[in-house]
Order: C-alpha cells, then sequence, then structure tokens
C-alpha cells in the first residue's frame, strides 16, 4: 500500500492546490493542463499529480481511481512511461477518465514503450539496435544473456511493467471511447507548441535509447 493513502493532509491539501492552479490559468488566460504519473519531475505550468513524490508543486491523486475534477476541466492530459505499468483494464479506466475530464477538442498525448520496437529487435540490422540490446543487457540485466530476448522480457517484466501497448492498439481502444485525430510522434515533438518538450524519460537513459523505445501517442476528444 502506498504510504500516502492514509494521509487525510494530502487530499486536504491538494483542494487548495486546485483552486490555485485553476485561478491562475483563468488569471492567465491560459488552458488547463493535467499531467498524471510525474513522479518527481512536474512541469511548470501544469496540475502535476502522482501517488508518491509529493510536495507543494506534486499533489495526490490516483490514477487508478475517478479522477478529481469535474467533466471537461482540462485541455490537454499527459503521462510518460505510466501507461505500462498499470494492467489493461486498469490502462482502459485510465483512458475513459482522461476522456472525461477533457474538453471537447482537448488532446490526450502518452509517451510509453513501443511493442513493435521490441519485436522489431529480432532481427539486429541495425547498429542502433545492437547498442539498445547492449544498453539494456549491460545495465537492467547483467546476469542474463544479452540477446533480444532479455530486452524483450525485461520491457514486459522490469521496472512494474503490467501491458507494453503499440500505437495501432492504442489507436483502437481510443477510438471507440471518442477520441480521434491521431498522431504518432517521438518524444518532444508536437505539431502543438503546448505539447512540445514535455518528455523527461532521457534523462533517466540516454536520449538515443528514449527515442528508440518510446512512442508517443496525441489523440483529441471528438
Amino acid at each position: 500500500m502506498n504510504k500516502y493513502l492514509a494521509r487525510p493532509y494530502h487530499l486536504f491539501r491538494r483542494s487548495g492546490y486546485f483552486q490555485k492552479y485553476f485561478d491562475e490559468c483563468r488569471n492567465k488566460h491560459s488552458a488547463p493542463r493535467l499531467h498524471v504519473g510525474c513522479g518527481n519531475r512536474p512541469i511548470p505550468g501544469w496540475c502535476n499529480v502522482d501517488v508518491a513524490h509529493l510536495n507543494e508543486s506534486v499533489q495526490y491523486v490516483d490514477a487508478l481511481r475517478r479522477l478529481p475534477f469535474e467533466d471537461e476541466t482540462f485541455q490537454y492530459v499527459f503521462s510518460e512511461h505510466f501507461i505500462e505499468h498499470l494492467p489493461f483494464a486498469d490502462g482502459l479506466k485510465f483512458f475513459k477518465e482522461a476522456h472525461r475530464v477533457l474538453k471537447r477538442g482537448g488532446v490526450l498525448r502518452t509517451a510509453t514503450p513501443d511493442l513493435d520496437f521490441l519485436c522489431e529487435l529480432k532481427n539486429l540490422d541495425s547498429d542502433s539496435k545492437r547498442r539498445y540490446v547492449e544498453y539494456i543487457a549491460k545495465n537492467f540485466a547483467p546476469a542474463q544473456p544479452k540477446s533480444y530476448v532479455t530486452c524483450t522480457n525485461t520491457a514486459f517484466y522490469g521496472w512494474g511493467h503490467r501491458f507494453i501497448w503499440n500505437a495501432s492498439l492504442m489507436e483502437e481502444v481510443l477510438t471507440s471511447m471518442g477520441f480521434g485525430n491521431f498522431r504518432v510522434l517521438k518524444p518532444g515533438k508536437s505539431d502543438n507548441p503546448d505539447l512540445r518538450d514535455l518528455e523527461q524519460h532521457g534523462q533517466s537513459v540516454p536520449s538515443e535509447i528514449n527515442e528508440m523505445e518510446t512512442f508517443v501517442l496525441e489523440a483529441t476528444k471528438q
């Protein structure tokens, strides 16, 4: 159980934080934006929430439950290397909640490991793929054979991962919920200036590794 779940103080504190955040958005004529699972990397100008790493900039929200916001509150909902930590059914619940709290025309942006890339590692036909296998084997599975098999299993079972997506399945799921206008991008890239340079996973792993293993999907609430 997360150590913050039984602390009413965090629930009390977040109410004031949320009110202040929305007041600032109105005063600055800025679109409200929600960053879910921010960890210890909150983004300035965003409403940053997590179940841990709580401080004045990060407020407690359990994304497996109903999000504590009214319908059509946010223009953007963003998460990075978060959805893969949820079982498939919980991922669906989160996407439905993201749809609920987004304004019509609002954008969901999700960055997550790419199953298609992991499957392509079977054919080590480029130096970049070989560097990827070498990096994962050396840093996260040093006692196992250096192999694409090791990389794939590490992606599925390491770091608390529960379900690895690809872009086509995510698009199919989100279409059924009322999203459309999909864009598949690389970290940091977007046609929308408000959504550029958000991803920070490249601070945890080399940027080349992050670029290879991550896809970013933007979807608009119809």
